[in-house]
């Protein structure tokens, strides 16, 4: 069974308050989706048992109670999970040896991932024995690091780029788990999967951070032949396609010939996200003469302050 772009929120079970998977053969792969704010005894979040298996990719997992493994329970199951938050889960009553993420008589194989939890522990198995579990963790951040397991004589492979600092959410009061600038989480996932939409290295939790904002729909305005004396105009699109509001500092024309001009749309801007915003330029050929200019813009975007075109 798969399931995309999905949310699972505010439920109440004895077993998987979320989304519940039992029985031999049975498997869920889960994508884009979030699953929050749900209580049950046992996985408040997800439940797996008795051989069922998952495979969790770019998900949140957040705000869950349960009396055991409040986030993800797994009993006799193999799980996956690439790019996944997992925050603010809680064990009520909690006993010191008992973790959001719980497995029993199973197999975790996790990357890409982050773990902060309000507990002292992340991961531990059935009744705080994490024997026979087998455990690969890699390019993660955990809370506690190695210390964030329940038995810390257990095997568990702590594999490269794993860390454990605080990943700078955004708002996790209020339940905002998109990572911030200074995140030590941006670009250091694992460097052999694919690039985030942004074209950089793949960051860890389930809401990479997009580093370029300005987007120029144009490289190049080509005015093509006018004759002397006339003139023409033509529109440059500045596009904003970054989560925060772009601002634009300055455009600015250089030019062998005064013939170029900035029309509507010059100078100081700022660009609210998902925006695009018109710059307008005034070609006014004064000789026969080829003409050429650069138009430098300058913005804050942190990957590309300054995108130049050609005029």
């Amino acid at each position: 069974m798969e399931i995309l772009n999905n949310e699972a929120r505010s439920g109440e079970s004895s077993d998987g308050g979320g989304i519940n998977i039992t029985g031999e053969g049975s498997s869920v792969e889960l994508t884009n989706c979030r699953v929050s704010g749900n209580f049950a005894g046992w996985g408040a979040g997800i439940s797996f048992r008795y051989g069922a298996s998952g495979v969790i990719n770019n998900c949140e997992i957040s705000n869950h109670d349960a009396y055991y493994g409040s986030a993800v329970f797994a009993l006799q199951c193999l799980l996956e999970m690439s790019n996944v938050t997992i925050s603010n889960n809680i064990v009520s009553d909690r006993l010191e040896d008992i973790g959001v993420l719980q497995l029993s008589d199973g197999a975790l194989m996790m990357t890409n991932s982050i773990m902060l939890n309000p507990g002292e522990i992340e991961i531990t198995g059935l009744y705080g024995n994490l024997g026979g579990q087998e455990i690969d963790i890699a390019y993660s951040s955990i809370e506690g690091g190695q210390g964030g397991f329940g038995d810390e004589f257990a095997e568990i492979l702590w594999g490269n780029g794993c860390i454990d600092e605080d990943p700078l959410f955004a708002d996790p009061e209020n339940g905002v788990y998109n990572l911030t600038p200074d995140s030590p989480c941006i670009d250091t996932g694992n460097p052999n999967d694919d690039f985030d939409p942004d074209g950089t290295r793949a960051d860890m939790g389930a809401y990479y951070f997009h580093q370029q904002d300005i987007q120029i729909e144009q490289d190049i305005l080509d005015f093509g032949h006018l004759d002397c004396g006339l003139q023409d105009s033509l529109e440059l699109r500045i596009q904003n396609v970054g989560i925060v509001p772009l601002s634009i500092i300055s455009q600015t024309i250089t030019q062998n010939e005064p013939a170029f001009l900035q029309g509507l749309g010059r100078g100081e801007v700022v660009i609210e996200p998902e925006s695009v915003h018109s710059s307008w330029i005034i070609f006014i050929p004064t000789d026969l003469v080829p003409f050429e200019g650069i138009l430098e813009i300058e913005s804050d975007d942190p990957d590309e302050p300054v995108v130049q075109v050609i005029l």
